[in-house]
């Protein structure tokens, strides 16, 4: 379900109101049980998340660019352990291009 929505183009984010066995005022609901372990939903979940994290590696081309797609937000082209640029990426941009000096 949160995936569906998530790609809803009006979902701008999705929020947990809880999480733990104990504290949920619903039955069933929960990602991590009363004893702090994590369920099966809750292993989904932390999959799904990973699924919608952006990470690129790759190369820069002869025009010193590197291209990626990603999601919005703010990102870091790091190069031999060292941050060469930040750059962000804005709602419903097409196409980031950076260059890297």
């Amino acid at each position: 379900m949160m995936r569906e929505a998530f790609a809803h183009p009006a979902v701008e984010g999705i929020m947990l109101w809880g999480f733990w066995e104990s504290f949920m005022s619903r039955d069933k609901c929960h990602l991590v049980d009363a004893e702090g372990q994590v369920n099966e939903a809750g292993k989904r979940f932390i999959e799904l998340k990973k699924e919608w994290l952006s990470e690129g590696d790759g190369y820069i081309n002869e025009q010193s660019e590197f291209s990626f797609r990603g999601f919005e937000g703010t990102y870091q082209v790091i190069i031999q352990n060292k941050i060469v640029k930040t750059f962000v990426v804005q709602q419903q941009q097409q196409q980031q291009v950076v260059y890297v000096d």
